[in-house]
């Protein structure tokens, strides 16, 4: 019974990555085409994202801190340690940082390594969570990424004992802006898949709400997570 939960449960998550991957590829493919783009991927994680992505583009290179891989076809692999990215500058067209930034110590560096990286014009996708969303995406307890770290330490002890020090550092919709906008020219995409959350391939469980919620111009504060297209001034 427990392996065939897990074999499920594994093919749930893995259905899930694709699917996260077709919406990254329709959003990309509306800024610049990803047929002669060359890629770059932080954080590839099990890899999944990944090699979708390199049945679409001229070539794609991963990488992680650990190598995790359950998907390694179609894409070139590359074990980092820290921030500092081990390419020359001006090396891709599009740059991949998906659900990392609240994982980096230090955030400004990840930022200014992925505008050094990019060639003149390239874009970044760039998604994270939200700091105000009630449910912490990484741990699913209420509240815990509003909280200051003494506290969300405290928290965790009582709920998750294994997990501390809580070392996300998860940011606001205006703390975003701030930390990109000396670097980048910033598109805000949320809104636009929240109005065609079937063209973007959105969970079918949100599709209803997140209609609802692009009616309302303060739902950009609240939402769960954040997709901006981010372009490198020149």
């Amino acid at each position: 019974m427990i392996n065939e939960f897990e074999s499920y449960a594994s093919k749930k998550y893995l259905e899930s990555r694709r699917l996260k991957a077709e919406k990254i590829i329709s959003i990309l493919n509306k800024f610049k085409g990803l047929k002669d783009s060359s890629v770059l991927d932080i954080g590839v994680g099990y890899g999944v994202i990944t090699s979708e992505l390199s049945k679409h583009c001229k070539e794609i290179i991963g990488i992680d801190i650990v190598d995790a891989r359950r998907s390694t076809g179609g894409y070139q692999f590359k074990k980092v340690d820290g921030t500092i990215l081990p390419f020359e500058n001006n090396s891709f067209d599009i740059v991949i940082s998906n659900q990392i930034l609240e994982h980096v110590q230090d955030q400004k560096e990840h930022i200014d390594e992925i505008s050094r990286v990019l060639k003149k014009g390239g874009i970044c996708y760039f998604a994270t969570p939200n700091k105000f969303w009630v449910i912490e995406s990484h741990y699913k307890l209420p509240f815990l990424s509003m909280l200051p770290k003494s506290l969300a330490n405290s928290y965790l002890k009582i709920f998750r004992k294994d997990a501390v020090p809580y070392n996300i550092n998860i940011l606001s919709y205006n703390q975003i802006l701030k930390l990109v906008s000396d670097k980048f020219l910033v598109k805000d995409f949320a809104f636009e898949v929240m109005k065609n959350p079937e063209e973007y391939n959105l969970e079918k469980k949100l599709r209803f709400l997140s209609k609802i919620m692009s009616k309302f111009k303060f739902s950009k504060y609240i939402l769960p997570s954040y997709i901006f297209i981010l372009t490198k001034k020149d």
